[in-house]
């Protein structure tokens, strides 16, 4: 799926019932900014959400993210379980949620990609009604490698991705 925040986070957006965490500080200036995973799922309010990256915990304490730039290229599925799930998810009242990762095969394989964005390329804000587009350019460069440590017993895989982001002020 395309993703423009590049963010592994974001896919959860695609589910019914998922809501972004940030509209009600949008919406109110005085509710202060408190850290959250940054979606609610069944209107709640982000803070209890648990998170897990293979199965280990990724939740710093507060309901924030400890790594939150995670290549979309390294993720191979997302497991969402809103409720009645197993004793391994204990650590919430909300949703859990498991990102697992891509793993090395037995043959050597590897990607490289190039993700582009700039003005001339995305459409313009329908809130801009000047008719100008604001100067934008998202660049993310990235590759992943996988394949045998030892065969049929060890295996590793690697993704990098890099990101350069320049927009007018």
């Amino acid at each position: 799926l395309p993703n423009l925040s590049r963010n592994f986070t974001s896919y959860i957006f695609t589910l019914a019932g998922v809501a972004d965490v940030s509209a009600a500080r949008v919406q109110q200036t005085r509710v202060a900014p408190v850290p959250t995973s940054g979606f609610s799922v069944g209107a709640g309010n982000g803070r209890t959400n648990y998170t897990s990256i293979d199965g280990g915990e990724n939740d710093s304490g507060v309901g924030s993210l400890r790594v939150r730039n995670l290549s979309i290229e390294a993720v191979q599925e997302f497991q969402v379980n809103r409720n009645a799930f197993s004793a391994e998810y204990g650590f919430t009242a909300g949703t859990a949620v498991n990102v697992v990762t891509r793993g090395g095969q037995n043959a050597f394989h590897g990607s490289g990609y190039l993700f582009y964005r700039t003005e001339k390329t995305a459409a313009r804000d329908p809130l801009n009604t000047t008719g100008l587009k604001a100067y934008e350019r998202r660049l993310s460069p990235g590759f992943t490698v996988g394949g045998p440590l030892v065969r049929n017993r060890a295996f590793f895989f690697s993704s990098l991705e890099a990101v350069k982001y320049d927009i007018g002020r």
